[in-house]
Formats: C-alpha cells, structure tokens, sequence
C-alpha cells in the first residue's frame, strides 16, 4: 500500500472535508475501541491511499493488515506531524 503525508494546509483543496476526517480519527483514537471508531480510521488512512487506488480494495488491504503493517501506515501518513502507537483495541 503506498500512502501519502498528512496535509493539513488550508490552501489545498479539500481542507474542510481532511479537517472533518482527521477530527474523526484523532476522537476515534482516543475513544473506546467500537466498529465506528475503526471505521473512523480506516476513513482517515484512505485519505491518504494512493495505491490502491481503488477505495474498497484498500480497505480490504487495510483490514488484512498487521499490527505493526497498521502502525507503519498510520507513521507513514503522520511523519510530518509526529508519529503514533495506536492502540485502537484498548491494550
């Protein structure tokens, strides 16, 4: 799966629409581990998903990720802002 770096500029298309999604994830990583807040996630890292390029085959790919593949991912997308240890099963 290739992605790209987190844009969180204002003066790319779309803003408003990463904004809403990133807010979704950031809430999603700090709330109790529920369907939605995957599903929050997922929605985010597919943002950022260039190949695939077609959405539900990278959720697919996303959902037969490994731990440390998911974690590699989201530090992947993330390397601009600082990287993260999900923890979106509560361990």
């Amino acid at each position: 799966m290739k992605v790209r770096p987190y844009n969180a500029s204002p003066d790319e298309p779309g803003y408003l629409r990463r904004r809403m999604v990133a807010l979704r994830f950031f809430d999603a990583l700090d709330g109790d581990p529920s369907v939605q807040n995957l599903d929050a996630v997922i929605d985010f890292i597919l943002e950022y998903v260039e190949e695939p390029a077609d959405k539900n085959e990278a959720r697919e790919e996303l959902l037969d990720m490994t731990a440390d593949d998911y974690t590699a991912t989201l530090n992947e997308i993330l390397k601009e802002v600082g990287s993260v240890d999900p923890k979106a099963d509560g361990d």
